[in-house]
């Protein structure tokens, strides 16, 4: 099985920041285990690019914990490009994906 390069935005790194701290506020470990959850499914794409669900404008997302790790796949260059992480509930953010 051929593994797919992982490419990861700065747009995600500060998706994942916001909410690791929003989490942070009441329980550091926790907000520990959540990003280490969010890393977990990242690398997982790297083997299962097409596991997550379809959004519009050919992106993907994966769900985990309420949140959406949104991202792209390049079949030809064998990449994944990891765009965004998303709290649907932030709607402004939200809105350019679903």
């Amino acid at each position: 099985m051929q593994k797919y390069e992982i490419i990861i935005s700065n747009q995600f790194y500060d998706g994942l920041e916001d909410i690791f701290n929003w989490i942070k506020q009441d329980n550091l470990f926790h907000a520990n285990k959540f990003r280490d959850g969010i890393k977990k499914i990242v690398r997982g794409l790297a083997v299962f690019p097409e596991s997550g669900k379809n959004l519009p404008f050919n992106t993907k997302a994966k769900v985990y914990k309420g949140r959406f790790i949104v991202y792209t796949i390049n079949h030809q260059t064998k990449m994944v490009n990891v765009i965004d992480l998303i709290d649907p509930q932030q709607h402004t953010r939200a809105s350019k994906y679903i």
